[in-house]
């Protein structure tokens, strides 16, 4: 089978050729403050995760949680990707949707997708579980103790974020919480890369959200975020949406 870009030379020059990009990882403590009350666009979330309170009285005693240190920097191709001290965890999946009602999905005309006044965008959300680490990937685990970074990654012209769960699960497995977008018109069976131009929007949407609902004590992932510590990464398109994203203003 063809891919996609494959058949659009162009298309895959403007990617720059990436296979997977991290593009920034901002590990600066200074940052934690500025995060603490971010201003979150009005949105509308659903999600296929249980959301459980408990009754049971916190302990009077506290300890601090484990937190996965940010990778350093590679020098020279050299350094180390993974945290020398994280992992290997079991690998958990949830999924949820969120929906931006303040840019509208705008398709070519022609293209027979339907416009919508809303930038609705599903997410797969991959973390570090408890239990026995392996490749099997856990829909609606109980995350493992601990505060972890945060990766935001961005798929290809015709793909998804459901799929390269077998490349993603990795990062989980090694102490990343990943989240996996779906972006409205560049994915199948549209797969229009006009929409280039709105998917880095889409992706600082995802993490601002994101980032805000964990900060909710019901939420499953409560407590489990480095606030600290960003990567983003694509392949192909989401390569160039990620430089996007990280870069142009």
């Amino acid at each position: 089978l063809r891919h996609p870009d494959r058949a659009r030379p162009g298309v895959k020059r403007r990617a720059l050729l990436l296979a997977v990009l991290i593009a920034a990882a901002g590990c600066a403590s200074g940052r934690a403050d500025s995060d603490a009350n971010p201003v979150i666009p009005t949105v509308t979330a659903t999600s296929s995760t249980t959301t459980t309170t408990s009754s049971t009285a916190a302990s009077t005693t506290t300890t601090k949680p484990i937190e996965v240190e940010c990778p350093e920097p590679l020098q020279g191709g050299s350094g180390q990707l993974e945290p020398a001290d994280a992992g290997p965890y079991a690998i958990g999946r949830a999924e949820v949707t969120y929906v931006d009602a303040s840019r509208r999905t705008e398709p070519p005309p022609g293209s027979g997708a339907p416009a919508s006044a809303a930038r609705t965008l599903p997410v797969v959300i991959l973390f570090p579980a408890t239990g026995a680490p392996g490749n099997a990937i856990v829909d609606d685990a109980d995350p493992a103790p601990g505060r972890f970074p945060l990766v935001v990654y961005s798929h290809g012209v015709a793909s998804s974020g459901r799929e390269r769960h077998e490349a993603l699960a990795r990062w989980a497995a090694a102490g990343y919480v990943v989240l996996a977008p779906t972006f409205p018109l560049s994915s199948l069976p549209w797969s229009d890369i006009r929409d280039l131009r709105s998917q880095p929007a889409d992706v600082g949407f995802v993490t601002d959200t994101f980032r805000s609902q964990v900060q909710d004590p019901t939420h499953p992932l409560y407590d489990h975020i480095r606030r600290d510590c960003l990567a983003l990464a694509g392949h192909s398109m989401g390569g160039a949406t990620t430089l996007a994203a990280s870069f142009d203003p």
